[in-house]
């Protein structure tokens, strides 16, 4: 029975651990979320690391980030 147990709880945090591993590091961003983050990034390397926080312009896209929005933003001077 103890084995059985051992078992059962070395595969729970096995497969917690793959979740984990598998997991995003930052949520997905849109349009406009990309635009309140660059509006609160004060320094340089804020505006570095919203650069490259993943953003979806529509289902199906490929690889994208926030970046593409910054670029976009800056020619309405």
């Amino acid at each position: 029975m103890k084995v059985l147990l051992a078992i059962g709880i070395v595969i729970s945090i096995a497969l917690l651990g793959l979740k984990l591993a598998t997991a995003p590091l930052y949520a997905v961003y849109d349009g406009t979320d990309c635009q309140s983050v660059y509006a609160r990034s004060r320094t340089v390397g804020d505006t570095a690391r919203v650069d490259l926080l993943p953003y979806t312009a529509s289902a199906g896209a490929g690889k994208r980030t926030c970046g593409e929005v910054r670029a976009g933003s800056t020619d309405r001077r």
